[in-house]
């Protein structure tokens, strides 16, 4: 939506061997601020994606105007059924398990890889790039904050933080994720939400990602409502990015639609039991090792 892409071939002059890029063309440092991309910490992220093998090989960084990364080519075989779809959520959680389990208190920022402070700082952006659309979010605003204090105080590590589809290839021998323009500090529950919302997974799914994914002591249910609590930050984030990103020009992606579409999805995810349910479950168990520990 926001970057321009390739797929290259490049055939060896002495050999003939032929091998596939991929080449991104990006939005200028300054058009990605405006957005939320920090594309130092990008930078930073790389290595550490390609050391856990999570991702793409980087092959050349430029800087500049146009600014344009180079990966390794990584074919995707999609989901094209149920079982693919099963398997696909099955190695997304374990991924994302290793990403957050190897990353544990990092001190790598983004503008926007934290849930809470991340829909602060776009919906400030949102006030000073569109001032009139900014009415529409307040009151997610606050639910959102009222989340963060349901929430208490986390460890942050690396978040992938934009689990589309698309950014979620699958092949014969596992998942990588691509596009780490967002990733950063942030609560890892983040990351499970994101996922199951841009992957609309269902109830049944939700549990079984969460099944794969629960290897840091919290109890199941917890997991579960902290991943359904994220599923409105993850509409809410998208809401506001797609609000801000409308002002970039980059591509003819029409934003502020997307915008709208979000916030419609946003009210269904606020009114549901799920996510009031959720709200609630979370916020007990923090009051609870609140007490614990005092």
């Amino acid at each position: 939506m926001t970057n321009r892409n390739w797929r290259v071939t490049v055939e060896s002059d002495s050999s003939g061997a032929q091998e596939d890029f991929a080449v991104q063309l990006l939005l200028s440092n300054e058009l990605a601020a405006r957005i939320g991309i920090n594309r130092h910490t990008q930078k930073q992220v790389m290595p550490i994606v390609e050391e856990l093998k999570l991702g793409p090989k980087l092959v050349a960084w430029r800087q500049g105007d146009p600014c344009a990364l180079i990966t390794d080519f990584l074919e995707n075989a999609g989901a094209s059924g149920p079982e693919d779809r099963s398997r696909v959520i099955t190695l997304a959680a374990a991924a994302l398990s290793r990403l957050h389990k190897n990353t544990r208190g990092t001190r790598l920022r983004n503008y926007i890889s934290d849930p809470f402070d991340g829909a602060e700082w776009l919906f400030r952006r949102v006030e000073e790039l569109i001032p009139q659309a900014s009415a529409p979010f307040t009151w997610a605003i606050e639910l959102s904050r009222r989340c963060q204090r349901a929430r208490g105080t986390y460890e942050p590590c690396l978040l992938h933080a934009d689990l589309s589809v698309g950014n979620v290839l699958v092949s014969q021998s596992g998942v990588s994720l691509i596009d780490w323009e967002y990733a950063g500090g942030g609560d890892r529950f983040f990351d499970c939400g994101d996922f199951a919302e841009k992957w609309e997974l269902s109830a049944v799914e939700e549990r079984q990602f969460a099944d794969e994914y629960n290897s840091t002591g919290d109890s199941l249910e917890y997991l579960l409502a902290a991943l359904r609590m994220y599923r409105f930050h993850s509409r809410l984030r998208e809401a506001l990015w797609a609000a801000a990103a409308s002002t970039t020009h980059f591509t003819e992606f029409d934003h502020s639609a997307y915008s709208r579409a979000c916030m419609t999805r946003l009210d269904d995810i606020a009114a549901s039991k799920a996510f009031q349910d959720s709200l609630s479950l979370v916020k007990a168990t923090t009051e609870i090792k609140e007490v614990q520990c005092s």
